[in-house]
C-alpha cells in the first residue's frame, strides 16, 4: 500500500526491482498480486505486466500501473 500512496496520481509507475526488497522474484510477484487487488478496487489502472514463462513459475517480472485516486 505504501508504494501506491507514494505514487503521484495519474503518472505511470513501474514496480521497482534492483536495490529493493522487490529484487526477490517471489516478493515482486506477491506485490504485483496485491496491486491487482487495488486495481479491482478502482485505486489504480494496470497499464502493463509481463510474466516469466510457465516453466519458470509464471511469476510477474514486470508491472506498470497508473494511480487513479
Amino acid at each position: 500500500m505504501q508504494l501506491l500512496l507514494e505514487s503521484p496520481v495519474g503518472t505511470l509507475q513501474s514496480l521497482p526491482r534492483g536495490g529493493t526488497v522487490l529484487e526477490n522474484r517471489f516478493v515482486y510477484d506477491s506485490v504485483a498480486r496485491e496491486m491487482r487487488g487495488y486495481a479491482k478496487e478502482g485505486r489504480l489502472e494496470i497499464v502493463g505486466e509481463k510474466a516469466s514463462p510457465p516453466a519458470d513459475g509464471g511469476l510477474t517480472i514486470d508491472f506498470t500501473f497508473k494511480r487513479l485516486i
